[in-house]
């Protein structure tokens, strides 16, 4: 689990889609691209591509 904390010690977030605060970012892989199944050689990772996203965001 990954938490995405901005320089005065925050943690910042987006929200899924029932408006709760999505605080931690699987580093896992997935068989499915929605991220349900878990797998140690799977090719699909969500969170990461979405923390990219939230990290250049932050840095701007």
């Amino acid at each position: 689990m990954i938490a995405l904390v901005d320089q005065e010690g925050n943690i910042r977030c987006r929200y899924n889609k029932d408006n709760m605060p999505i605080l931690y970012y699987s580093g896992l892989n997935y068989d499915d691209p929605e991220g349900k199944t878990p797998r140690l050689n799977g090719k699909y990772h969500p969170d990461r591509e979405i923390l990219i996203e939230d990290i250049k965001k932050l840095l701007k």
